[in-house]
């Protein structure tokens, strides 16, 4: 079969390597279906890098709204904010910035490599540079106001702490899940789809366990314990081989 390009194509790819049509494949269309859904959903918990991936988004806050609806951005986890908007920067008069840079870099054109009137040097030399940016950064880390998100997945909402006091863009860094079309071809879905049909596929046939009157046996059982260790196999290299979790320590 050639790349799968829907759930369509997925059932059929499933079907074929259960056995159909050589066989009849006793599983309803609405299990197959089930357990496509149930392996994606696995791998899309599990797999960090290819079932869900770290984005970022720029995302706009409101004054005195601290609860936001995320319903719409098919996101699994938000891990942080950072704010896209200030008052600070070297031409806004009496800002850090202003105050710490602006005498050097403008008026004295000291700025890193350029000219620099007084004594006819360079500019600022590098350390310089480094020492003063690291200064304002513990500024910023210290005065500036500081957001966290928190994000509920079973109600897709995000709250922002505390409330933001001015409306405008941030930035969230956050997880998604890649969506089930794009997971079809993946060699751990497939094998994890064939293994959660041939179990669904067991069950069914335990309706049979019985001799027929020519003395054949149904190997339900069989097909069964097949499929709950590809399962279990399966399960452990999802977990194994996707990229290593992220730890966060607040």
């Amino acid at each position: 079969m050639a790349e799968i390009t829907n759930l369509a194509q997925m059932k059929t790819y499933l079907l074929r390597r259960l056995g159909s049509p050589v066989i009849q494949v006793e599983i309803a269309d609405v299990q197959l279906e089930q357990v496509i859904e149930d392996s994606v959903q696995f791998f899309q918990n599990w797999h960090t890098g290819e079932g869900n991936y770290r984005d970022y988004m720029g995302f706009t806050i409101q004054n005195g709204v601290s609860a936001y609806d995320m319903a719409n951005y098919d996101i699994d986890s938000v891990v942080d904010v950072a704010l896209s908007f200030n008052d600070d920067g070297i031409n806004t008069l009496f800002s850090n910035t202003h105050n710490l840079l602006y005498n050097d870099w403008v008026v004295q054109r000291g700025y890193p490599g350029g000219p620099a009137n007084y004594g006819g040097g360079a500019g600022m030399e590098l350390a310089e540079y480094e020492i003063a940016t690291e200064y304002l950064d513990d500024i910023d880390d210290m005065f500036s106001r500081i957001y966290s998100a928190r994000y509920h997945s079973g109600k897709k909402e995000m709250v922002i702490t505390p409330t933001p006091t001015m409306s405008g863009i941030v930035l969230l860094e956050v997880f998604k899940r890649a969506k089930a079309i794009h997971l079809y071809n993946n060699e751990l879905v497939k094998a994890l789809s064939l293994a959660e049909a041939k179990i669904q596929w067991g069950q069914n046939l335990r309706k049979y366990a019985m001799t027929l009157p020519s003395g054949t046996q149904i190997n339900w059982d069989g097909i069964l314990s097949e499929g709950r260790e590809d399962k279990e196999r399966l399960h452990e290299r999802i977990r194994t081989e996707g990229e290593p979790p992220i730890f966060f320590i607040e």
